[in-house]
């Protein structure tokens, strides 16, 4: 009762602003009621779909029952809990590990000739591959490294 129109002009001297603020909410007071106390305009207003400027509410309140059937569908699915027993999630973890070990390209398809994309020929003597680590380093310290360019 607070934003009453009449409560406000009750007072002895009465704000003209005041006065319009106190009109301009108990209007929206008004209408929230009017939706919130109509289980039709309720739901949609919960589900985000109620436009209060919209004067043709009859193609929106004709989607009420399906808006309400999936409201209650959504409810009763997520409700369910699935159980599986210890063999079941056993065969399903075996099955992914299958399927993920029989999806992986062998090498040979992937490097188109068997080679490296490092350069080295993948059947090549590794005593050429360590020729190519060489210190590098300032003072005491050095790290090793492998460059696509050293010979």
């Amino acid at each position: 009762m607070r934003w009453h129109p009449d409560k406000v002009a009750s007072g002895r001297t009465v704000d003209p602003a005041r006065a319009e603020e106190a009109k301009s909410r108990f209007q929206q007071i008004h209408e929230a009621y009017q939706v919130l106390s109509d289980e039709k305009r309720r739901a949609l207003y919960d589900a985000g779909m109620y436009d209060p400027l919209d004067d043709d509410q009859e193609d929106v309140e004709g989607f009420h029952d399906f808006l309400q059937e999936m409201i209650s569908l959504m409810a009763t699915v997520g409700r369910e809990e699935l159980v599986y027993s210890l063999g079941e999630l056993q065969s399903m973890l075996d099955g992914m590990i299958q399927d993920f070990a029989t999806s992986q390209p062998e090498p040979s398809v992937v490097f188109s000739g068997g080679e490296s994309p490092f350069g080295a020929p993948s059947g090549a003597d590794q005593s050429t591959t360590s020729s190519r680590m060489h210190p590098q380093g300032i003072g005491d310290s050095a790290c090793f490294s492998r460059t696509a360019f050293s010979r």
